[in-house]
């Protein structure tokens, strides 16, 4: 009787995963935690004149502040050198300093076509945070999740971007 029990929790439990991440999401104002700052990364999109490439369904912009909280910067570098070449992620650097920015695109291969890099300090301007990397989730071209990553959301995030990628190549 206890395992039929248990292999009905799983079971539950493995269909609430996948109904989790195969919904869509809800564009909602109050997931984010700063309107304020909100405001700033969509006026900062509309001054770069971003709009997500159309590939699929959900897209990411991650921009990396090379300025910010190492562990997390160094943490998206990884990911954005393994990753640089899918067509649903956008990836951003930005830093106070030009010397900064060349160190690291020499450092990582990375090549400026295909990264967008904030060297007028855009972000600054705009009062957005720069500490630590920024993730933005569009879905059908629009703003869905706008988070600030820390060392507790990181693995979070990351994994639902893998799980989209892999849903995007299917």
């Amino acid at each position: 009787m206890s395992y039929l029990r248990w292999t009905i929790r799983s079971w539950s439990l493995l269909l609430g995963v996948v109904l989790y991440f195969s919904c869509s999401c809800q564009p909602k104002t109050n997931c984010y935690k700063n309107k304020g700052e909100l405001a700033g990364v969509i006026r900062f999109l509309e001054l770069i004149r971003f709009q997500p490439r159309g590939f699929c369904k959900v897209e990411y912009l991650i921009v990396i502040p090379l300025d910010g909280c190492q562990g997390c910067v160094s943490r998206m570098l990884s990911f954005c050198t393994e990753n640089i070449s899918e067509k649903s992620i956008t990836f951003m650097l930005s830093s106070s300093s030009g010397k900064n920015i060349e160190s690291c695109i020499k450092n990582h291969g990375f090549s400026k076509s295909i990264i967008l890099i904030d060297d007028n300090n855009l972000l600054h301007r705009l009062s957005i945070s720069l500490e630590n990397p920024i993730f933005i989730r569009f879905e059908d071209s629009r703003i869905c999740t706008y988070e600030v990553l820390k060392p507790g959301n990181i693995d979070s995030l990351l994994l639902d971007v893998e799980s989209q990628l892999e849903a995007c190549s299917l």
